[in-house]
């Protein structure tokens, strides 16, 4: 999500599923900010069968999670500080 561009959204609502085989980063790039990805509303599923990592390089970059929805993650990566932040 938004891997050199800004402003990229990927949003999972109303009961929405979607799957993952690789890793996802949220801001990879030093010049992607304000990107995110959100989770919500009751059975919204995200699947990532890798990696997670938000804000690689990147500032202000972020992932929620809110309302009931759900994330499983195989392994996550710390962003660097104030790139990016995961947030339920």
């Amino acid at each position: 999500v938004g891997l050199t561009g800004t402003n990229n959204s990927f949003q999972i609502l109303n009961a929405g599923v979607a799957t993952n085989t690789g890793g996802v980063v949220i801001g990879s790039g030093a010049g992607a900010s304000n990107n995110f990805a959100l989770v919500t509303d009751t059975n919204s599923i995200w699947r990532i069968g890798g990696t997670l990592t938000v804000g690689s390089v990147g500032p202000r970059n972020l992932l929620t999670i809110t309302n009931g929805g759900k994330a499983y993650v195989t392994s996550t990566r710390s962003a660097r500080s104030r790139a990016g932040r995961a947030r339920s």
